[in-house]
């Protein structure tokens, strides 16, 4: 259903004050002017979110409680995703015993042994009954609902999904589940789909962490869901190919967040792939309200996405082919953070080196302003590869030329504002990056505390401070872009600014 906004718009000399209010609480006056708040009824917490050409998304968790007859419902309807995919795999559930008694315990043990340890071992014992077969097929990631089960996979968050806002500022809510926050999310390059991770992980009453995890892939024409899987451990991330026909994702070992696998649906079928790249990892941590943002694990190369580079343990990177689990060259140190190109089979990693990997070797080495040696944090290429946006440690914003290797750094005036993690506007105009406000202050929402965060909004040519975006009284959880509008999220309801040269 559609969103609706938290008060009727005013009119008269009432809105003129209400703009005022939010035009005075920015640092500056910049490119940007709020032109309406819009509230979810029953939802809050407003992250992560994804910017794109056409959308923006947020994921978003329900205050309100699940009924009993809803949380049957959900149970129901993820029994029916399983029952789904055992029909598409094999016809009907009798073909699917057919096949049980055909692979036989000396089929699956041959191929058990192909695949890690870890990866054998994925599924509890009341588990493998089901599993087998789907292994063989090389899908290995559905749960069973089992009745001997001790609970079902609901926890205490209620329900949850994505907030879908086109760039006119329509804001579309798209249930995703209950008790399953939505941790990672993509669209595709060609823009017909939304690729979403939730985590459906919950606790048991005995201390025991029942793990799982849910992909559902939204058709962005019909802003509903239209394909889905139930994984039976825990994922992380997850993108899509520079095609589009490939959709990766993490899967996770139990035990040992550091052992990762990295899995592939065909989009053309959509259909699970046998490919499985498996790699260690160092392992990332989140603290708060919100997982800090972190280093990808994995990105796919371009142009096609046929190589992907992984951050391997030793904060090393491994650039791999999809289809053949063998490192083709391995970049020692320098893996803390790292960007790939949009065009160009290239990589950037936090020394400040940038490699051409179909060479395997070093094509530009950056050298920092003041010979500085700070490490770089965050990355991100524009303007056809021909630049690189990048931070380091100092939070410094910086504009480096890959032919020459010339670093453009922002004005020093600017220093309070400096730069942290950071997201580009689709057409490249504008950079966006949450910063801790001024004095350190804490803001609450009923039980909630959280450190009150600014947007700052800085001119992509010239590094220029433009805007500060400060929420009065509250936080900038996480915002997004999608065409002239900029929205911001934050306990309980986004904000939607509108560009003063946008689209009438």
């Amino acid at each position: 259903m559609d969103a609706k906004p938290l008060f009727k718009t005013p009119s008269g000399p009432a809105k003129l004050f209400a703009l005022l209010l939010f035009t005075l609480s920015a640092w500056a006056i910049g490119p940007w002017h709020l032109e309406k708040r819009v509230w979810l009824p029953g939802a809050y917490f407003f992250t992560p979110a994804l910017s794109g050409p056409h959308y923006a998304a947020f994921g978003y968790v329900g205050k309100a409680k699940p009924t009993p007859a809803e949380i049957e419902a959900e149970r129901k309807r993820i029994r029916a995703i399983i029952d789904g995919s055992i029909r598409r795999e094999y016809g009907s559930w009798e073909n699917y015993e057919k096949a049980m008694r055909r692979a036989g315990e000396s089929a699956a043990e041959a191929e058990s042994r192909e695949a890690s340890a870890w990866i054998r071992k994925l599924m509890p014992p009341s588990l493998v009954k089901e599993t087998v077969p789907l292994l063989l097929k090389g899908a290995l990631m559905w749960v069973m609902a089992h009745p001997e089960g001790q609970s079902e996979p609901f926890g205490n968050l209620g329900k949850t999904g994505v907030m879908l806002l086109d760039e006119t500022g329509r804001a579309t809510q798209i249930p995703i589940g209950i008790d399953q926050p939505v941790v990672s999310m993509d669209f595709s390059p060609d823009g017909r789909w939304l690729a979403v991770l939730s985590d459906m992980s919950s606790e048991e009453e005995n201390g025991r962490v029942r793990v799982a995890g849910r992909i559902s892939v939204i058709d962005l024409s019909k802003r509903e869901v239209v394909r889905e899987w139930v994984l039976a451990n825990a994922a992380d991330q997850i993108r899509f190919s520079p095609d589009s026909r490939r959709l990766g994702f993490l899967v996770v070992k139990p035990g040992d967040p550091g052992e990762k696998a990295l899995r592939f649906i065909d989009t053309a079928r959509w259909k699970m792939t046998k490919e499985v790249v498996t790699f260690s990892s160092i392992r990332h941590g989140g603290k708060g309200f919100r997982k800090e943002r972190h280093s990808p694990y994995f990105l796919f190369l371009p142009p096609k996405g046929k190589k992907v580079a992984l951050l391997l343990r030793g904060n090393s990177i491994g650039c791999r082919e999809v289809s053949k689990n063998k490192p083709l060259f391995t970049i020692r140190g320098g893996g803390g953070a790292f960007a790939v190109a949009r065009t160009h089979p290239w990589l950037f990693d936090d020394n400040g080196r940038l490699w051409a990997c179909d060479r395997k070797k070093v094509r530009l080495k950056v050298r920092r302003p003041g010979g500085y040696m700070f490490n770089y944090t965050a990355a991100r290429f524009i303007e056809g590869d021909r630049t690189l946006l990048a931070v380091d440690h100092t939070r410094r914003l910086q504009r480096i030329d890959t032919e020459s290797g010339r670093v453009q750094t922002a004005d020093d005036a600017y220093s309070r504002h400096k730069g942290g993690p950071f997201f580009v506007s689709p057409d490249e105009r504008y950079i966006f990056a949450p910063y801790p406000a001024k004095g350190n202050r804490i803001v609450h929402y009923g039980p909630l505390r959280r450190k009150k965060m600014d947007l700052n909004i800085f001119e992509t040519r010239s590094l220029r401070l433009l805007q500060t975006v400060s929420l009065p009284g509250s936080t900038v959880i996480d915002a997004a872009v999608a065409g002239e509008r900029l929205f911001v999220g934050d306990f309980d309801t986004i904000y939607i600014y509108r560009h003063k040269g946008g689209r009438r």
